[in-house]
């Protein structure tokens, strides 16, 4: 998601600002436990559900750190370029 949104920030390519957008849409819809909370590893590739209901949220390739940091970022350069400020790249 950040490689998309600088990207978008740095060509003013609409085609990543489309991706950006599908790509936050996809994790929403179909990663996104709305009823335990967090982001399932991994989704089907047919109907973009849960593998299965006790799936793994975590792994060493993937903790809920990663998930939140890429969100708050991403909201954080989001509400920056709206507000007419310059996005930081925080590392």
């Amino acid at each position: 998601m950040s490689g998309l949104f600088w990207l978008w920030q740095k060509t003013g390519d609409a085609t990543y600002w489309d991706r950006l957008l599908a790509t936050l849409k996809l994790v929403n819809n179909s990663f996104h436990d709305s009823q335990g909370g967090e982001f399932y590893y991994s989704v089907t590739d047919q109907t973009r559900q849960p593998v299965c209901q006790d799936s793994l949220k975590g792994t060493q390739w993937k903790a809920s750190y990663h998930a939140l940091r890429g969100l708050v970022l991403v909201e954080e350069w989001l509400a920056a370029v709206k507000y007419g400020k310059q996005p930081v790249v925080q590392v």
